[in-house]
């Protein structure tokens, strides 16, 4: 079972180490310290960051196991099951490594 990102993709490498960063320091800001730092490791900019990770997130979620996505992302109070935001992602999988619970993310090769 995974959440469908698709490995390889400069999308998934922005996106995962943008996980690892939020891991490292939750409380950093997406866009003044994570988009930035991401974009200088992995080239390009923080808009084209920003994008990349939005674009994998809606990729993955269209083919990912929607029973793991509603573990991590549950539904909303009136039971509308939407896709999360860039920073509602992060935040929410970097809090799950918190937890020690062991995501089922591919590793990065």
């Amino acid at each position: 079972l995974s959440l469908g990102f698709r490995m390889g993709k400069t999308a998934y490498r922005c996106t995962f180490d943008a996980i690892c960063m939020r891991y490292e320091n939750f409380d950093c800001s997406a866009t003044k310290v994570l988009y930035p730092t991401v974009a200088k490791k992995n080239g390009g900019n923080s808009i084209q960051v920003e994008k990349a990770i939005r674009d994998a997130i809606k990729a993955a979620w269209k083919v990912g196991n929607r029973s793991l996505w509603k573990l991590y992302f549950p539904p909303k109070r009136d039971g509308e099951f939407i896709c999360p935001t860039n920073d509602e992602f992060l935040a929410r999988l970097a809090k799950a490594l918190m937890c020690g619970k062991r995501l089922r993310l591919p590793c990065v090769k």
